[in-house]
């Protein structure tokens, strides 16, 4: 074979690995604008994010519901907390988000937007990256049983009553007792969707028991009441 030819040949070779490699990586990467310059998002055929010989650092976001079911099209956030700079990026069909290659430091995490009929999750998770910890695995089930109960109380003119303090009952047993902020709001966290609340003003001229509000697929629900306005 001719020096020619064994040129041709190793021309021909390396057309057909290049075709190869941009055939296989189509089905792998895509690129984002993202938090910094050698970021970018893949996707694997898997159901782990892939992470041989990918750059230095991974995150991996898991999105389930309480079924066990992947949850697509569920939309993140990722914040840098020193720069404050963020990126968005969605579940593929199978629930994953996976980031390869995000610089070292201190993000926040957490839930933006969800499809029809799921559950938002409220928590924020927070990872830091650096050179002994170069991974981070996020695994989120449907969150429908951890609710949150807001409470907003207005006196009897209408203005928003601060420093009110309300009586929580569940199912109809004394629960806790919630004090309002200064714009009438009172929280109560870790609620569960099943039970029956029910509040009291406490040292009020109102001492009607009061329905908590609770949505089917809303993990933040609100209870709106005015004192005096019960039937």
């Amino acid at each position: 074979m001719t020096k020619k030819n064994i040129k041709q040949a190793l021309i021909i070779i390396i057309l057909v690995a290049l075709v190869f490699l941009l055939k296989e990586g189509k089905n792998y990467f895509y690129n984002q604008k993202v938090l910094n310059n050698y970021l970018f998002v893949y996707e694997e055929d898997d159901f782990a994010c892939q992470t041989v010989g990918l750059k230095d650092t991974n995150v991996t976001i898991k999105r389930k519901d309480d079924d066990n079911y992947n949850i697509e099209n569920a939309v993140w956030v990722i914040e840098n907390e020193k720069t404050k700079k963020s990126q968005t990026y969605t579940t593929n069909q199978k629930g994953l988000i996976c980031l390869n290659g995000l610089n070292y430091g201190d993000y926040r995490i957490y839930e933006k937007e969800v499809p029809k009929n799921i559950v938002r999750h409220s928590n924020v998770y927070k990872i830091s990256l650096n050179k002994d910890n170069k991974t981070a695995d996020i695994k989120v089930d449907d969150p429908k049983d951890e609710i949150t109960l807001i409470f907003e109380i207005y006196d009897y003119d209408n203005i928003p009553k601060k420093g009110q303090k309300l009586q929580i009952y569940k199912n109809n047993q004394e629960e806790k007792v919630l004090t309002t902020n200064i714009n009438g709001l009172a929280p109560l966290y870790n609620a569960d969707r099943n039970a029956k609340y029910q509040v009291k003003l406490i040292d009020s001229n109102d001492q009607n028991l009061y329905d908590a509000n609770i949505e089917e697929y809303q993990n933040i629900n609100l209870t709106t009441i005015k004192e005096g306005s019960a039937k």
